[in-house]
């Protein structure tokens, strides 16, 4: 099952590292030289919560912020 949303009893999953997500998407727009970043998400969505919050630690590494909407 690559479905993120339940477990199924006997059902072998993969999970997606949803920080790690938004750590490449931030760094990715670092890459390419944007300077304003915004994160667009679902606060009440852990996945969510986890890509926003590693897309914040790629800026912080360089000294950058970003605006969310969640």
């Amino acid at each position: 099952d690559v479905n993120d949303a339940k477990n199924f009893p006997g059902v072998p999953n993969i999970r997606l590292d949803n920080r790690a997500v938004g750590q490449l998407g931030g760094e990715h727009f670092i890459d390419h030289g944007f300077a304003h970043f915004y994160f667009c998400g679902f606060g009440n969505e852990p996945w969510s919560c986890d890509r926003r919050d590693g897309f914040r630690d790629a800026l912080a590494q360089v000294q950058r912020s970003c605006s969310v909407h969640e």
